[in-house]
């Protein structure tokens, strides 16, 4: 019986020392791929480099020096140079009428915004960005490129893109700084030019403005507005230039009835420098 034990034991050895050939062959095998694996990984490094097709300013690094970066994993968030985008939030209503003096079938399309996109570009409206320092404003010259997907339901307003060509162009350090990500800046959106007579908001009264004739007498005139824009309207049709329009408050007012007009010098200054 020990025998045999004995016999069982030089027998498992031998078994175990005809496998190593075997067992050795196949961790060369894997040392083998490992190091052809390094080297190819040595290689691929030595062929990476990181370009951009664009000018680009490092907004945000998602890597650390050492650290193994897998293919199609961020390394870094880049923000490109050569322009800039603002969206300006824009009320409908405000935006149809702009749209309505520049191209009176636009104003339509202002609840769809990928057809408003297509008219706000065939209009070419300019824009101007405004950044206020406290004691100077600085001001880039845009354009209106596109307008946001959807209208917000709570503001009732549609962001609208401006895009500013050559974002650090003419940027000096300490002077003058880059328009970059994060400021908090005014946006004015430049329609065609309309032309008019302007006269206070308060003046029209149910599609018409009270005037004095040449004999100083009360007079209903019915007029067409071509814009309203806060207390000041633009009539383009109805009233002829060097009309007294009266704007002061009467309590009942008759046709006919004779009047001793009065000059009010600082709205008519007031008006002149709204034009």
């Amino acid at each position: 019986a020990a025998w045999l034990a004995q016999r069982q034991k030089v027998q498992s050895v031998e078994s175990i020392l005809a496998l190593i050939p075997a067992q050795r062959a196949g961790l060369d095998e894997t040392a083998a791929a490992a190091r052809a694996a390094g080297e190819t990984a040595r290689l691929n490094l030595a062929r990476t480099v990181l370009t951009l097709p664009f000018a680009a300013r490092v907004a945000e690094v998602s890597v650390e020096t050492g650290r193994y970066l897998r293919a199609g994993e961020t390394a870094a968030v880049l923000d490109g140079t050569a322009e800039a985008e603002i969206e300006a939030q824009v009320p409908v209503a405000e935006l149809r009428r702009m749209l309505r003096l520049a191209a009176p079938d636009a104003a339509a399309f202002a609840a769809d915004p990928t057809a408003m996109t297509t008219v706000l570009r065939a209009l070419d409206l300019g824009a101007e960005v405004r950044l206020d320092l406290g004691d100077e404003v600085l001001s880039w010259p845009g354009r209106v490129d596109r307008v946001s997907d959807t209208i917000d339901p709570r503001t009732g307003t549609l962001g609208v893109i401006v895009v500013v060509d050559g974002a650090y162009a003419g940027a000096v350090p300490g002077a003058q700084p880059p328009l970059t990500k994060g400021m908090f800046v005014e946006v004015a959106i430049a329609g065609r030019p309309v032309t008019g007579l302007a006269v206070p908001r308060s003046a029209l009264v149910d599609g018409a403005v009270l005037v004095a004739d040449e004999a100083a007498r009360l007079r209903r005139t019915p007029v067409e507005t071509a814009l309203i824009q806060d207390d000041i309207i633009l009539i383009s049709n109805g009233l002829s230039s060097g009309a007294e329009v009266v704007v002061s408050d009467l309590l009942v007012p008759v046709d006919g009835m004779a009047l001793a007009p009065v000059t009010d010098d600082a709205l008519a200054a007031a008006l002149g420098a709204a034009r």
